[in-house]
């Protein structure tokens, strides 16, 4: 089976490396992976990430947020499954394996792993797992309303609503977060999160989750 690894990045060459290779050495022998890295076209370290990332396929557009970028990258994937990281995440061992063993990843499937940050109770998505059947009906990884904030709380919303959603909160994919000590608020973070962006995010959730009900 092949998996498409999304890996969004802005101004973190030396983090996205270090992250691409965590997760393909962790990856088993049973599947194949694509790698898209999924960069802006005004992003400064833009000629580092083409150096070092040879293996990848790249998606480089006029992204203005972390939503466009995901959604960019997304585009150019092929695999039966779709796996959503960025530069703060990290897998266990044979991840692969976890995500796929059990599951028939033909029909409409979203994992809800553990990140290590959100409780088991929340409704949200940090960590993108889908199928392709899935993703086709979507359209999109995170919704092209938001700009950042309350997009995983979308999605898995979404996913919830359609029947979709799987939780799996045993599978332990470590968030290495600014938020929990684990990383630096860099610019990257800081361009994330900010007022604009929550309370663009607070508006297209209200109006999604009418659309819902």
């Amino acid at each position: 089976m092949t998996i498409s690894l999304v890996h969004p990045s802005r101004g973190r060459a030396v983090k996205a490396r270090a992250t691409a290779s965590k997760w393909i050495s962790k990856m088993s022998d049973d599947n194949d992976v694509e790698y898209i890295l999924s960069i802006d076209h005004d992003d400064p370290q833009k000629g580092l990430y083409y150096q070092w990332f040879s293996i990848a396929r790249i998606s480089i557009a006029h992204n203005s947020n972390v939503v466009q970028a995901m959604n960019a990258g997304a585009l150019l994937s092929i695999g039966q499954i779709i796996v959503c990281i960025s530069d703060d995440f990290e897998p266990p061992s044979h991840w692969d394996k976890l995500i796929i063993d059990n599951y028939e990843w033909w029909k409409d499937i979203a994992i809800r792993v553990n990140d290590t940050i959100t409780k088991e109770e929340d409704l949200i998505l940090t960590l993108p797992i889908l199928s392709r059947s899935l993703y086709n009906k979507l359209g999109y990884i995170y919704h092209p309303d938001f700009s950042g904030m309350w997009a995983d709380n979308d999605l898995a919303e979404q996913c919830k609503s359609m029947g979709a959603l799987i939780n799996r909160f045993d599978l332990v994919f470590p968030h290495n977060h600014w938020v929990n000590g684990k990383a630096v608020k860099d610019s990257t973070y800081n361009r994330h999160n900010t007022t604009e962006s929550w309370n663009i995010g607070t508006k297209v959730i209200e109006e999604r989750r009418k659309q819902r009900i």
